[in-house]
């Protein structure tokens, strides 16, 4: 049965769940949030026309495999709704909300997600960072941040992206974004790339032909190759640094073309062209 109630955020809140961590961590653990709660102090800012359907988070499933993350950001996205359709975007990137998701109707399900998955974790393994996106000691609130800390809002908006992706099943490229976090940050984190469909879902196809699921420890892919060209290793740029500077040198290319007018198929091809130009660049330095 369909159970629909405003959307809340926390106002003062915040702070006093930071400054009580360490005291209310007890409390985490033993999925105690009424003893978190009492704490807190009135009011709570109240949306007038974003709305959440509660009855939903019953079918979440809470393991942290990939396919429970696919099932789940599936449920989370579509249980938050505005009066005329998906959530606003202002809304949504909000940290404040996810914040208050996690200590209320979505406690439980935080508190309570095994660890099917061993080498990856779940949010009571880190509670500052997956229930509050804190970072360095402060809460973290540019989406950036919030994207890769708050357990809630990357599933929200790992789903939201993963929409633009036209020319792939939905499950694929959730599964992507999902798998490969730290990469798609480097992509969505740029404004020119993620608001535009089909620039978006072209970085995405061409990453998953190219980059394996995992590239971070075995995988072949053309960083590898730089390796292969190199004289010496220890030049070699990190994986993340490759990386983020071939985000960074697919966003400069927004500066000459627009994304907008490119169709899924043409950003493929943009995206190659910069990796040819990379390599070419690389094995001069190497050499």
């Amino acid at each position: 049965m369909t159970r629909m109630i405003k959307m809340e955020e926390f106002q003062s809140n915040e702070l006093i769940l930071v400054n009580q961590l360490k005291e209310n961590e007890i409390h985490y653990k033993n999925s105690n949030k009424d003893q978190i709660l009492s704490k807190l102090k009135e009011p709570h800012h109240v949306y007038r026309n974003q709305t959440i359907d509660i009855s939903r988070f019953s079918d979440l499933i809470k393991n942290n495999s990939l396919e429970a993350e696919i099932h789940n950001a599936k449920i989370i996205f579509e249980s938050l709704k505005t009066h005329d359709g998906e959530l606003k975007r202002y809304v949504a990137a909000r940290t404040e909300i996810w914040v208050y998701l996690a200590h209320t109707y979505l406690f439980d399900f935080m508190t309570n997600i095994e660890k099917k998955t061993k080498n990856k974790e779940i949010p009571i393994d880190n509670i500052g960072k997956y229930f509050l996106s804190l970072d360095g000691g402060k809460i973290d609130k540019s989406s950036r941040g919030s994207w890769r800390n708050h357990y809630l809002f990357k599933l929200y908006w790992s789903y939201r992206f993963a929409l633009k992706c036209k020319g792939l099943k939905i499950e694929d490229s959730l599964a992507w974004i999902l798998k490969n976090v730290d990469l798609a940050s480097g992509f969505l984190e740029r404004t020119g790339i993620s608001h535009i469909d089909s620039a978006f879902g072209g970085i995405v196809r061409f990453s998953i032909k190219n980059i394996p699921d995992d590239w971070r420890n075995k995988g072949y892919d053309f960083y590898d190759k730089v390796g292969d060209i190199s004289n010496d290793p220890e030049e070699k740029l990190d994986k993340r640094t490759f990386y983020r500077h071939f985000a960074k040198l697919i966003n400069a290319r927004g500066g000459f073309i627009n994304f907008e007018l490119l169709t899924e198929d043409e950003m493929v091809e943009e995206c190659e062209q910069v990796l040819d130009k990379m390599m070419v660049n690389l094995i001069k330095k190497t050499n």
